[in-house]
């Protein structure tokens, strides 16, 4: 087994969400909510600034919107500052105004990533609850307009939440394994001038409150004793709390908080090799063992079609 090393740090400016989308935790999950604090912010600082040798990448997401932050330009600014780190962001694009998309690209941000899921701009915006696709299309090709001005070498991701089709999984159950195809509707949208498209089928997330909305796909297959994400990555949510990976949206399995904790000396303490044994052995805990990292992948069949 490869040996840990922190090489991803994952912010969360904000874990509180202005949509409420029904394939994700963040949207049904009733959790407390919040925006991070200048306080726990300058505590990842001062973890960023001590281990800025080995940290390699910035993930500014996790479960919440992170343009909710107003002073997240500022937040790329002061991470920037202390190295070039690759840092990124993640976006539902609905607030996304003019103002903001300039002031992002005021700052050295790297990549930005937004989402539009499903068939069509009807079914977005079934799946995106509270969103506006008319909006988030305006919005994101005002962004590539301005970085278009602006001579802005951002890179520029749509990531595209898809379905499994009922009907093609009668014919090839094991399909679904294999990556969905953008859809046409987006590909006539921004083929022109997005960097690159990510699109995924929809999972069942680790603690996840399904609706009526869906059924189940249960793919078959074997239980996994590996994974990169507690070898290689960490969370702060926007509370301090630190969680292992990015599928743990509503901190079920704490494992410090920044406030209190040197994030090295955490990611190479007891919990972490305790959990990281666990799942060598395969003795999940509770998170890990609804996940579709390591164990067979579940996926999500909507009823609406």
């Amino acid at each position: 087994m490869n040996m840990p090393k922190l090489k991803v740090l994952r912010i969360e400016p904000a874990s509180t969400c202005n949509l409420a989308c029904i394939h994700c935790p963040t949207g049904t999950v009733d959790i407390p909510r919040n925006i991070m604090s200048d306080i726990v912010f300058n505590k990842v600082l001062e973890n960023l600034t001590l281990y800025r040798e080995e940290i390699e990448i910035v993930v500014l997401y996790h479960g919440g919107e992170p343009l909710l932050n107003r002073s997240i330009a500022r937040m790329i600014n002061d991470i920037k500052s202390i190295k070039s780190f690759v840092v990124k962001l993640v976006s539902n694009g609905m607030l996304l105004t003019d103002a903001i998309s300039k002031s992002l690209l005021s700052t050295r941000l790297d990549q930005i990533e937004f989402s539009l899921d499903g068939l069509n701009s009807t079914e977005n915006e079934l799946i995106r609850s509270k969103s506006s696709t008319e909006r988030v299309v305006s919005n994101i090709s005002n962004f590539l307009a301005l970085k278009k001005k602006f001579n802005h070498n951002i890179s520029v991701v749509i990531s595209t939440t898809q379905f499994v089709d009922q009907s093609k999984l009668m014919l090839s159950p094991v399909g679904v394994d294999n990556c969905p195809v953008t859809p046409k509707w987006l590909l006539d949208l921004f083929e022109a001038s997005v960097n690159e498209f990510k699109p995924a089928y929809a999972m069942v997330w680790p603690h996840m409150n399904i609706s009526d909305n869906f059924d189940i796909h249960q793919i078959q297959g074997e239980d996994c004793n590996h994974c990169d994400n507690v070898n290689s990555t960490m969370t702060v949510r926007a509370d301090g709390t630190i969680v292992p990976c990015c599928y743990d949206l509503t901190s079920k399995m704490p494992m410090g908080n920044i406030l209190k904790d040197d994030i090295k000396q955490l990611f190479l303490g007891s919990k972490y090799e305790a959990l990281r044994e666990n799942i060598g052995n395969k003795n999940y805990p509770e998170l890990c063992a609804s996940c579709n990292v390591v164990r067979p992948k579940r996926f999500l069949i909507p009823r609406w079609r």
